[in-house]
């Protein structure tokens, strides 16, 4: 049935194309890092119970699903980094010369020492901007903590991922209508969110009218014991119309014809074995 709506002939994914999104993204990855441990140490501490799973609790506590994402995390990109990056110092060389902000008088305001510094004094200045892709990603898969722990399998495929932790559709509609406007969508674009709490109508149409260009959407329905849950899927199934450009992957109903022990305890993050199962339903349908 899907062998009629998919584009009988899209464009494979270039391996310069993937390894240079995949390296952009690690590097963006450590400049983020670095920017959280600047300027947000004082509060990381509230902001890890703040954060938490809403559909695990707190995945610190799991340490296998934690692992598991952790392991997702070194394939995945961002595509809000990609379309917005970030600008961030240089780290300041040991025989960086001193400004002349560390010898102005002790009766200075901070304001006078910083506006008499000279640029080109301080190295630590320098400042470095990430670029876009130069062509559409071909095959891009965007998605939750349920798509970041199936990372590495659906990246040995050929997909680039940008999922993450706690992510709603809400959370992606501005960078999806960016990555739009800067004509990065390719062929297919898959979509797993409504994990983690409730869409409107409105929220999942002006989701996909930014993937109104895309010949082939892949839209999964979540499986998980919530109350949103019924409702996000009855909305996804409805938004599959004939003749459309999207595809419907039946995950709540699929997941459970997964062999073996696919899930952990909380029956939503996938095992080894369940991100093999949900990596190979994602590329039969695409036709990788």
């Amino acid at each position: 049935m899907f062998d009629d709506l998919i584009d009988p002939d899209p464009p494979r994914p270039g391996l310069d194309t993937l390894a240079n999104v995949s390296e952009r993204a690690r590097r963006l990855r450590r400049r983020r890092e670095a920017t959280r441990v600047m300027s947000l140490g004082a509060v990381a501490g509230l902001l890890v119970g703040s954060l938490a799973f809403v559909v695990d609790g707190d995945p610190d506590r799991t340490t296998d699903i934690s692992e598991s994402l952790d392991d997702g995390e070194d394939v995945v990109v961002d595509l809000d980094e990609l379309v917005n990056p970030t600008t961030l110092p240089e780290p300041a060389t040991a025989n960086t010369a001193p400004s002349t902000a560390a010898t102005a008088p002790s009766d200075s305001s901070p304001t006078d020492q910083t506006t008499t510094t000279p640029a080109a004094a301080n190295p630590a200045t320098t400042t470095t901007t990430m670029a876009l892709p130069t062509e559409p990603v071909p095959f891009l898969a965007v998605g939750d903590s349920v798509m970041l722990g199936a990372a590495p399998a659906l990246s040995q495929r050929g997909l680039v991922i940008d999922a993450a932790v706690s992510r709603q559709m809400i959370d992606m509609v501005p960078v999806f209508e960016q990555f739009r406007d800067l004509g990065l969508f390719g062929a297919v674009v898959v979509v797993h969110l409504g994990t983690n709490g409730s869409f409107s109508q409105a929220t999942l149409d002006a989701f996909l009218a930014t993937l109104d260009g895309v010949p082939n959407v892949i839209l999964m329905t979540v499986r998980a014991d919530r109350g949103w849950t019924a409702e996000n899927n009855a909305l996804l199934r409805a938004a599959d119309l004939e003749g459309d450009n999207k595809i419907l992957i039946d995950w709540e109903t699929l997941s459970s014809q997964c062999p073996g022990e696919c899930f952990y305890e909380d029956g939503i993050h996938l095992r080894p074995v369940g991100q093999q199962y949900y990596a190979n339903l994602i590329a039969d349908v695409i036709g990788l």
